[in-house]
Parts: structure tokens; C-alpha cells; sequence
């Protein structure tokens, strides 16, 4: 491991769900069924059970621990409470997995970097080494997550999308 992710690892709190537990219960309470309805994977009228139950839990573990049962397991609530932390509706998932628009370079090696050179007029999409201004529609959900991601952080690390470099 490289020792600048080593020092990271042991000098920044580790993330939890709990530091995204008052923005998810915000959400939770403010949309209506409907809306909660429209929330990618809301289905089997799951929507009762988040809206009967964020009231009553103090804390993340507590809600998803009332409300799951035996057809929707604990893992399948976290990827529920991602979506509505990231406000991802059904079409937006069906359009952004049927039509990707490009190639999100996230790190590469100089072998990397050689083949990518080489390979790079057989892509059918385009390769985007950053995230700019520019191209930022491409990106609406990476850089939402990445906004949700930096909330949870209160403020320990710096907008992570715009214009940083791959990992080389």
C-alpha cells in the first residue's frame, strides 16, 4: 500500500453510515410515497416501511434494523438508502446503464498509460482522464455521490470530481 493511502487511512475518521444518517432521514421525511416510489429498487411497497420507521429510529443501524424482514436483506436496504441519499430515480438508472457516454480514466500505470495510447482509436466512447465544467454532464451521478460523500466527511476533505488527475 502506498504510504501516502496508509497515512490517510490512519489520521482521517473512518466513514459510517451514521455520518449519512440525518441526511437520509431528512430525505426519507420529506419525500412523499410517490416520490419514494419513483426512487430506483423502491419496490414490494418498501416505501411504508421507510416512511413507518424514520420517525421511531435514533440512528441508521436502528432504522434499517426495523425495517428489514425477510424479503429485504440488510445489504439490499444500504443500496435502497444510497439511492435515495443520491435521489436516483428508475429512468435515470436505465438511461445511464443502457448509454454510457464515455470512459471515466480513474488511475493508470505507465503500462496502463501505453496500452490506453495504443487502444485509444478502438474505444467506441470516448476516454476522459478528469471531470471538468465542460463535461460534467457525462458525470451527474459520480459527482452527486461525490458531493453526498464530502457532506459525510463534515468538511475533512475538498471537492474530489473537478479537475483531479487520474491516479498514476
Amino acid at each position: 500500500m502506498p504510504d501516502s493511502s496508509f497515512e490517510q487511512l490512519t489520521t482521517h475518521p473512518l466513514v459510517s453510515w451514521e455520518n449519512y444518517w440525518p441526511y437520509l432521514k431528512y430525505q426519507i421525511e420529506v419525500q412523499s410515497l410517490e416520490e419514494l416510489r419513483t426512487v430506483y429498487q423502491v419496490t414490494e411497497g418498501i416505501e411504508y416501511r421507510l416512511k413507518e420507521y424514520i420517525q421511531e429510529a435514533e440512528s441508521f443501524e436502528q432504522f434499517i434494523s426495523l425495517v428489514k424482514n425477510k424479503r429485504v436483506s440488510w445489504t439490499r436496504l444500504q443500496r435502497l438508502c444510497v439511492y435515495i441519499l443520491l435521489q436516483l430515480k428508475k429512468e435515470d438508472m436505465v438511461n445511464e446503464l443502457t448509454e454510457p457516454q464515455a470512459i471515466h480514466l480513474l488511475g493508470f500505470n505507465f503500462r496502463g498509460r501505453n496500452y490506453l495510447k495504443e487502444m485509444k482509436k478502438r474505444f467506441s466512447l470516448p476516454l476522459i482522464a478528469n471531470v471538468t465544467k465542460k463535461n460534467k454532464n457525462l458525470w451527474t451521478s459520480d459527482i452527486k455521490a461525490g458531493k453526498i460523500y464530502q457532506m459525510g466527511q463534515l468538511g475533512l476533505i475538498k471537492e474530489q470530481d473537478y479537475y483531479r488527475q487520474p491516479l498514476k
